[in-house]
């Protein structure tokens, strides 16, 4: 059965994900998360501010001396350091500069599981996530993952049924992604 998913795309954790090309099609899918939406130059709002908060922490920032915090907005800085990112990464999908499954499962890969005392940017990035599926927006996106986010965090672990750590691992990330897409 793997192999036949293999065939069908790239497989993660035993499951399959689309082909890492997301350029020509409006959503991809990893694991058991169903579709993901492409996102691309001109989008707007909380998936595109935490893909910008994610690419921060990776170490292509999107942030300028005149804006020094992500504007929210999908443009051409965004697109050239989500190539940056696909290119040096070899598996992040086609480096096209859109960001569908691939790109978030990359990454997601490259920063790890977060905990409470974790700070930074790709912190930021889950709080932005939190606020639209489980805090109405009264999560502080600080960078700092202190009690209010350990408990939101378990908060969506329990609805989603997933086991409830309080720590965003590989599951509760992409349900993070998966469950924010899917409501938009």
């Amino acid at each position: 059965m793997i192999a036949g998913l293999a065939a069908a795309g790239i497989v993660v954790g035993g499951a399959a994900m689309a082909s890492p090309a997301s350029a020509d099609t409006q959503t991809t899918t990893v694991g058991g998360y169903g579709p993901h939406q492409v996102l691309r130059q001109g989008d707007k709002g909380n998936e595109v501010l935490a893909l910008q908060w994610m690419l921060n922490c990776r170490g292509y920032s999107v942030a300028t001396k005149k804006q020094p915090k992500p504007p929210g907005h999908f443009g051409p800085t965004t697109k050239r350091q989500v190539t940056s990112f696909q290119t040096a990464d070899g598996r992040a999908g086609k480096p096209d500069g859109h960001v569908g499954a691939a790109t978030w499962h990359r990454l997601y890969v490259r920063t790890g599981t977060l905990s409470q005392g974790a700070k930074g940017d790709c912190v930021r990035a889950v709080q932005v996530l939190l606020n639209k599926d489980t805090s109405d927006g009264k999560l502080p996106v600080t960078g700092n993952f202190a009690d209010l986010t350990a408990k939101q965090v378990r908060s969506l672990q329990k609805g989603l049924g997933l086991k409830i750590t309080g720590q965003v691992d590989h599951e509760t990330f992409h349900a993070l992604v998966y469950h924010h897409a899917k409501d938009s």
